[in-house]
């Protein structure tokens, strides 16, 4: 095992030389799900492929795993080249981004799925300036990246989060047919409180493209997932009274943790598929 910021990390075959100083190389084997974290007593063995949209369950070894990363991504990363790649590179971004992914992990074995939503959230405002730039960077046509750019900036006042939202919709970071696939919001709950979460996210965000109340689903485009994450965290953690916006109270829901586990799945898997996307693009051979 080896621990970074107090999270033990463990893995199925032994790590290529220097990898233990690799926090990429961790991040990309647990959200490839080929990897175990433990946190004092708790231990989660992460085995979901979130890599790929929509996630699966992640049966492969970890060279077979990083063989279908390579088929699905059209990349060519092998573990030796990617550590000496990435050792040394932008070690505080990832390390950060590693923690938050880690406690999500660790706050859904839990069942503190608010907890989660908000590791969620905050690998979001995280990545969100770093992530363009840091695509950027990977790009050899020097004059098209200029325009890339250009086209990011060019609008006054729209903030961080608003200037990834812009750049993911260039389509250069990630296919524009993935971020045009519909993705499915699925709520569930032992309660029977089914009815209550999917009205009080329905209410949260105005441009869902199917909405099914018998079924308690919600379907959005891949590439609004951030939107929607958004739109839910502004909702749920504010409740003043006053003003246009309607605001999630308990009172609505009953059991916030039900109701956040029934969309974590789907925010993971959209954050997870754009780091993955940055690691391929900055450390393929």
């Amino acid at each position: 095992m080896i621990s970074v910021d107090g999270i033990e990390y463990s893995f199925s075959r032994k790590l290529p030389a220097g990898a233990d100083k690799c926090t990429q190389l961790f991040l990309l084997r647990l959200l490839l799900g080929n990897a175990a974290i433990r946190k004092g007593a708790l231990t989660v063995r992460q085995r979901t492929n979130y890599s790929v949209f929509p996630s699966a369950a992640q049966s492969l070894t970890w060279t077979a795993a990083l063989a279908e990363l390579n088929g699905n991504y059209r990349t060519r990363i092998s573990g030796p080249v990617f550590v000496r790649r990435a050792m040394s590179d932008n070690r505080v971004f990832f390390r950060d981004i590693l923690n938050e992914f880690s406690h999500y992990f660790l706050h859904s074995y839990r069942g503190s799925h608010i907890a989660a939503f908000v590791s969620l959230y905050r690998v979001l405002e995280r990545f969100s300036y770093s992530v363009p730039l840091l695509y950027c960077s990977t790009q050899r046509d020097f004059a098209k990246t200029f325009e890339d750019l250009k086209k990011m900036f060019s609008t006054q006042s729209i903030g961080e989060l608003g200037l990834f939202n812009k750049f993911l919709r260039a389509g250069g970071l990630i296919d524009k047919i993935v971020l045009e696939s519909l993705c499915e919001i699925s709520f569930t709950s032992a309660s029977g409180n089914e009815a209550r979460y999917f009205d009080a996210a329905a209410k949260c965000y105005e441009k869902y493209e199917a909405k099914d109340a018998s079924r308690a689903t919600l379907g959005l485009r891949f590439g609004d997932v951030p939107k929607l994450i958004v739109a839910i965290r502004n909702r749920f953690f504010h409740l003043l009274s006053g003003g246009w916006q309607e605001n999630i109270s308990m009172t609505e829901i009953w059991d916030a943790d039900e109701f956040f586990e029934g969309m974590n799945g789907v925010f993971c898997n959209f954050l997870s598929v754009v780091i993955v996307s940055v690691l391929v693009h900055k450390y393929s051979e």
